[in-house]
């Protein structure tokens, strides 16, 4: 508090001294971006050990989020998470058969190398998606057929068929567009674009990575494009972005308090330590209800389903959204949150909590109990492992699911290794985990149920490592589909077989926040899967 103090006393002197200035040199406030002297802090639970910031070729939110303030999607939505608003487009129309896009780019868009936007780099960026090897989330593009360039500011996109998701998945940063001539070059050059070469059109502009450190941006001076779904269209007021990264949870509350970081983003504090936090200090809470859910995910070639169906009859689902976040979650039973459009109403009595019924489901697939409480088959110990990203929540998760797991015989070993999380879990040669604790922001409905469902995306984001060509069926009708009622029965029956195979234990749909410093002025939430950071160009530090 002290501190903190000590920080309001001397903005005060700062903002009398300037206002004494502009007084005296006739000056007058701006309009629009430039005002700041120093870069906004966010501080982020992640250890930062590797960033990509090529848009396809990372399916980590955090790159997520660094991309969405250096790149630009085609459209994006407003802050209801729903409506699609403007972005490097400014207008488009869809063919009354649902299955031609036409986009009109706006004028003067340009990266930050200087080059300016063409409908080539629009095209050039999704068939490298939809066709390099290695890049993530390319099922997005699986209806496209043909991309047209009729001109520089035009691009048509031809469809095999309707694609309910379309616009939305448009939205997301990996559908960032890139600069063709950029990326080129690094390669031609033996340089590695996404760490050593960023060239977007967003906001703000890559300008050091230190990996366990920090990731630094500043401002693009040049930007005056950016979608009416925020008040200010650019330059972005703040001088730029230092993301600071802060696994340890004392630490980056500290810095926190400290005044050295203006925002701790999504995750970054405990659900529980919430409201202590709050009372020490002029601070911004500020909330949004995403459709988030949360589950425990298992790899099926490692985890047997007689475990996975015990796992889920065994699950206390309340103990988990009281002690860990707090209440500020809902209870999840099935593949979608249970306030959600699509959500399968019969999920939530599938798994009954029945540690009794559990308990015969490993009875019955040869698991007897020892002694010691925990279950043997052919003198092996039922054993798991379970993994998680880096969070407060999914370490106390962990935790507890160790316990509850330990009352029908399983014995869960917590794996606290996190700075190498992205790369046991990952692309080819990972998926190394038995289950993890998961987290997606979902657009669509297909966001959660294609994104480890979908046989494409085995071994990613699908690390389940399962699928069915019945799934793969269902997935595809539900996308294209016109006729809403039949896309229900879609969604449910997906929902139905993913309960049926046990490929998860659903835990609770998240609620989200970001806790900001008093200095912080016109943040607001954007209910996305950036995990609720907007770009950064109506905030401002005073």
């Amino acid at each position: 508090m002290l501190k903190q103090k000590l920080r309001k006393v001397t903005a005060a002197l700062l903002i009398l001294v300037m206002v004494f200035t502009l007084a005296a040199c006739g000056g007058d406030d701006k309009e629009g971006g430039g005002e700041e002297s120093r870069p906004l802090v966010i501080g982020t639970y992640s250890g930062g050990a590797s960033c990509i910031l090529d848009p396809q070729m990372t399916s980590n939110y955090g790159d997520w989020q660094y991309v969405n303030q250096m790149y630009d999607t085609i459209v994006t939505t407003d802050f209801d998470g729903e409506t699609i608003k403007d972005a490097l487009a400014e207008s488009w129309e869809v063919s009354d058969d649902g299955k031609t896009y036409t986009f009109h780019l706006k004028d003067g868009v340009k990266f930050h190398s200087g080059k300016e936007l063409t409908s080539e780099d629009v095209k050039w960026t999704w068939e490298r998606w939809r066709t390099e090897s290695g890049t993530v989330y390319s099922y997005y593009l699986d209806f496209v057929d043909t991309i047209e360039t009729p001109d520089e500011k035009t691009v048509v996109v031809n469809m095999t068929q309707p694609d309910n998701n379309f616009l939305v998945n448009m939205t997301v940063p990996v559908a960032s567009i890139m600069n063709k001539e950029a990326v080129e070059e690094a390669k031609a050059e033996g340089k590695v674009y996404g760490t050593e070469v960023v060239d977007g059109t967003g906001p703000f502009k890559f300008k050091e990575y230190v990996a366990n450190d920090y990731i630094e941006m500043t401002r693009n001076d040049d930007y005056t494009w950016g979608s009416s779904a925020f008040e200010n269209q650019g330059p972005a007021k703040v001088s730029g972005i230092k993301v600071r990264f802060l696994p340890e949870p004392g630490t980056r509350q500290m810095e926190f308090e400290a005044g050295n970081v203006d925002i701790l983003g999504n995750g970054c504090v405990f659900a529980n330590e919430l409201e202590n936090l709050l009372k020490k200090g002029d601070y911004t809470l500020e909330e949004y209800t995403p459709p988030y859910p949360v589950f425990l995910l298992f790899q099926t070639e490692r985890v047997e389903k007689a475990v996975r169906i015990a796992c889920n009859l065994a699950i206390d689902r309340d103990e988990i959204v009281s002690t860990v976040m707090g209440g500020r979650a809902d209870p999840m039973y099935s593949g979608l949150p249970e306030n959600y459009k699509w959500n399968w109403k019969e999920g939530k009595d599938y798994y009954a909590h029945d540690l009794d019924e559990a308990g015969k489901v490993l009875d019955e697939a040869g698991y007897t109990l020892g002694d010691d409480g925990y279950r043997y088959k052919d003198g092996k110990k039922l054993s798991i492992e379970i993994s998680y990203c880096s969070s407060d929540e999914d370490a106390k998760t962990a935790e507890i699911f160790q316990a509850q797991m330990k009352k029908i015989g399983i014995d869960v070993v917590v794996n606290t290794s996190t700075a190498d999380f992205w790369e046991r879990v990952g692309g080819e040669g990972g998926n190394d985990f038995d289950v993890l604790i998961m987290g997606t922001y979902i657009n669509s409905a297909e966001d959660m149920l294609q994104e480890y469902m979908y046989s494409k995306n085995i071994p990613a984001p699908n690390r389940s490592r399962w699928s069915s060509p019945e799934a793969d069926k269902l997935l595809a009708e539900a996308r294209s589909t016109t006729d809403e009622d039949r896309r229900m029965e879609c969604y449910e029956q997906l929902q139905e077989i993913a309960a049926e195979e046990a490929l998860w234990v659903p835990l609770y749909n998240k609620h989200g926040w970001s806790v900001l410093n008093d200095n912080v002025k016109g943040y607001k939430a954007h209910p996305t899967i950036m995990e609720g950071e907007p770009k950064m160009l109506d905030v401002s530090i005073e």
